[in-house]
């Protein structure tokens, strides 16, 4: 793979990054909503966002915060005196895809 073709990759990866993780939570309800109508096949392609289902996939997995259990989020809680937030920080692009 040339240079060029390395930093199209890149640069369409970043983008697919900022789309996904700014869709509002009715777009990602919509992907799932045709994922359980429409079959399960990782190339389905939504045209007017512009990704197929398995780039949705990964990104969705990569960006979402690790939700613990509920018993576990009251140990915590008790051990910190106070609310916990995400237990994930959500980084830029760069630092996620970087690889």
């Amino acid at each position: 793979m040339d240079a060029d073709s390395q930093r199209a990759s890149w640069e369409k990866y970043i983008v697919l990054f900022q789309v996904i993780t700014n869709m509002d939570v009715k777009e990602r309800r919509r992907v799932f909503q045709s994922v359980r109508t429409n079959g399960q096949s990782p190339d389905i392609f939504f045209p007017a966002l512009g990704f197929t289902l398995a780039e949705f996939s990964v990104f969705y997995i990569l960006c979402s915060d690790r939700r613990t259990s509920r018993s576990t989020r009251k140990s915590v809680l008790r051990k910190e005196g106070g609310r916990s937030g995400p237990s994930v920080a959500h980084g830029d692009a760069e630092n996620v895809l970087s690889f």
